[in-house]
């Protein structure tokens, strides 16, 4: 039995704890590499990571939808593209996406794996 954990990698379905100063963590799901357009700066800071693994990205005002892309959408949180500041990221969990989770996050936009139909987690 390998004790090796499943890395960030093409379609694996990603749990990340997301906070920002003064602001308590919010959870993110979503399925790495969907976007037709290529990895966002955002997904190229997490591939190869694990369950557990910390990282700090820098944005500002200006370059938050540039990092995040198709995934700002998802993200629907206005205080991460307000301001220049630093965003506290926790991995949570990778895990090997579904079929059923791929096809829903490629229809939705890159919507959640939540199950609530809302797309916009």
């Amino acid at each position: 039995m390998s004790d090796t954990q499943l890395q960030i990698d093409m379609m694996t379905k990603v749990r990340l704890d997301i906070s920002t100063a003064g602001h308590p963590k919010a959870p993110f799901t979503f399925i790495y590499g969907i976007s037709t357009d290529g990895l966002t700066p955002f997904e190229r800071s997490l591939f190869g990571k694990t369950a557990g693994d910390r990282l700090t990205v820098e944005i500002s005002s200006d370059t938050g939808y540039e990092i995040f892309a198709h995934l700002t959408r998802v993200l629907g949180e206005s205080r991460y593209f307000s301001a220049s500041h630093e965003i506290d990221i926790t991995i949570v969990a990778v895990s090997q996406a579904t079929d059923r989770e791929i096809i829903a996050a490629m229809a939705g936009g890159s919507c959640c794996s939540c199950d609530c139909g809302c797309s916009l987690h």
